[in-house]
C-alpha cells in the first residue's frame, strides 16, 4: 500500500480502494441501452394500462 500507506486515519478498507483506484484509475461503465431498454418499456407500459383502464371506464360508463 504504497502512496496512503502513511495515512493513519483512513480505514484499510478505503486505503484499499484508494490504492486500486490509483494502480486502475476510474471506470465509469455506461449502460445506455440497458437504460434507455428499462425506461422504454416501463413508459410503454405504463401508457398501455392506462389506455386499456380508460377503455374499461368507458365501457363501464356506456353500459
Amino acid at each position: 500500500m504504497g502512496y496512503y500507506h502513511n495515512s493513519q486515519n483512513l480505514d484499510s478498507r478505503i486505503v484499499q480502494l484508494l490504492e486500486k483506484i490509483t494502480i486502475d484509475g476510474v471506470r465509469v461503465i455506461d449502460n445506455f441501452w440497458q437504460n434507455l431498454i428499462i425506461q422504454g418499456s416501463g413508459s410503454f407500459l405504463g401508457a398501455f394500462f392506462a389506455f386499456l383502464f380508460g377503455g374499461l371506464a368507458f365501457y363501464i360508463k356506456k353500459n
